[in-house]
C-alpha cells in the first residue's frame, strides 16, 4: 500500500466535500496545488500490480453524491468552469469543451471509492482497489487531473478588471 498517495487521496476527498466552505479564490488555488501533488503521488504508484479478488469492487459515489460534488464546484467555480480541452494533443485538430468542476467530480469518484476500499483493511481488497485506482489514473482521470491543471492555472493567473491587490488573502499567494 502506498501510504502517501492514500493520503493524498484523502485530502483531496476532503478537500472537494468542503468545496462549499471556500471563498472561489481560495478554492481554485488550493485545488490547483492539490491537483499538482496528487498527480505526482499518482504517477510513482507502482505499475506491476494485479487484481487478485474475482469481481466488482464495492463503489462507494453513487450518482446522488457525484452530482452533489459536481454542483457544488462547478458553482464554486462560475465562469471559469469551462475550458476548451484538448483531446489528442498529437492532433490539434480534436478538442472539446471541458468542466473542471466534471473533471474534479470524476477524480473525486475514483479517490473516494478508493478511500473507502482501503479503510476495510482488508489486503486483498486494499491491492484491487491500488490496481484500479492506477489503471483509472493511467486511463481516464490523469489527463482530466492535467486539464484541470492547465484551466485553474489560468483561472488562477488571470488578473480580473474587478480585482486590486487588496482582495487577495496573503495565505494563498
Amino acid at each position: 500500500m502506498n501510504i502517501e498517495f492514500l493520503t493524498v487521496a484523502r485530502e483531496y476527498c476532503l478537500l472537494v466535500e468542503n468545496c462549499p466552505k471556500y471563498t472561489p479564490a481560495d478554492f481554485k488555488k488550493v485545488a490547483a496545488r492539490m491537483l499538482a501533488y496528487l498527480y505526482v503521488r499518482a504517477s510513482v504508484l507502482p505499475m506491476d500490480g494485479e487484481e487478485i479478488l474475482d469481481g466488482d469492487l464495492l463503489e462507494s459515489v453513487d450518482e446522488f453524491e457525484y452530482q452533489t460534488v459536481w454542483s457544488q464546484i462547478s458553482e464554486k467555480m462560475g465562469d471559469d468552469d469551462s475550458y476548451i480541452k484538448v483531446v489528442d494533443i498529437r492532433r490539434d485538430e480534436e478538442v472539446s469543451q471541458g468542466s473542471i468542476s466534471e473533471d474534479m467530480a470524476d477524480i473525486y469518484q475514483s479517490l473516494k471509492n478508493f478511500v473507502m476500499r482501503c479503510q476495510m483493511n482488508i489486503d486483498d481488497i486494499t491491492n484491487d482497489a491500488q490496481v484500479v485506482v492506477q489503471r483509472e489514473f493511467i486511463e481516464y482521470w490523469g489527463a482530466s487531473l492535467t486539464n484541470a491543471l492547465m484551466a485553474l492555472h489560468v483561472a488562477n493567473t488571470q488578473v480580473s478588471e474587478d480585482s486590486t491587490d487588496e482582495d487577495a488573502d496573503p495565505q494563498f499567494n
